[in-house]
């Protein structure tokens, strides 16, 4: 029985190393990222014609426009979307020093990393990932998606009302697809006195990007971001909102 436990205890052990040194690489890379920086969640499965996808890209080619460095999970869909905003504000600025500026965060074995960021962190589990998502960044914004990004803003949430973060700002890109669930946020969940009301309006729902862009500058007052404007030498912007 004890030969059992300990051989458990050993594969945990090994288990528990990967994980550390893992997690201490990618920490090490994160502190090259310029603060401030902003993370931005989001579903894998949207093409960047979508409607939403255009509205992360301008949003991300705005705050990359004003110093503010961009973080993602590196896939393709509103991921995509935010690497390229932040990419089509520097890609004038390629022949210069390197700069890091917009960085994704993958799981190993888990789909394709996209071709908009510079640096590629990959993880082996999911956890640690969304621990590297949300260590760094000053603000958050979330574009629609399915389960994994529901998943991603509920902790962001659950972290700031159990003050285990400071309170943040939670921007969701795309009114028509996220009003059904405030619905049962304030419907169901305030209602019943399982949510309270104050946790509930950590939620900013808007399509808006200039609103977007000031509440995420207000918050992020405290940090210093420089300018990095550059001209396109595109005429037309890929992420330009129609």
């Amino acid at each position: 029985m004890l030969a059992k436990r300990l051989k458990k205890y050993g594969h945990f052990l090994k288990s528990l190393w990967k994980i550390n040194t893992k997690l201490l690489s990618g920490m090490w890379k994160l502190t090259k990222v310029p603060a401030p920086a902003v993370t931005v969640f989001g579903g894998a499965r949207l093409s960047q014609d979508d409607k939403y996808a255009k509205l992360i890209c301008a949003l991300t080619k705005k705050l990359s426009e004003n110093g503010y460095s961009i973080i993602t999970g590196g896939g393709p869909g509103i991921m995509e979307a935010a690497n390229l905003g932040a990419y089509e504000n520097h890609k004038s600025h390629m022949h210069k020093k390197k700069k890091l500026y917009s960085v994704g965060i993958g799981v190993a074995r888990v789909g394709k990393a996209n071709e908009y960021i510079q640096e590629n962190i990959v993880m082996p589990y999911f956890f640690i990932r969304k621990w590297l998502l949300t260590r760094s960044s000053c603000a958050f914004i979330v574009g629609p998606g399915g389960f994994g990004t529901l998943d991603e803003l509920s902790e962001i949430v659950t972290l700031i009302q159990t003050h285990k973060m400071p309170k943040t700002p939670i921007i969701l890109i795309g009114k028509k697809y996220w009003w059904p669930l405030l619905d049962w946020v304030y419907e169901s969940g305030v209602k019943n006195n399982l949510i309270p009301e104050k946790d509930a309006k950590l939620l900013n729902v808007t399509d808006d990007i200039d609103l977007a862009y000031n509440l995420i500058k207000k918050s992020c007052k405290k940090e210093s971001p420089t300018a990095i404007s550059a001209e396109s030498k595109e005429p037309i912007s890929k992420c330009k909102v129609e």
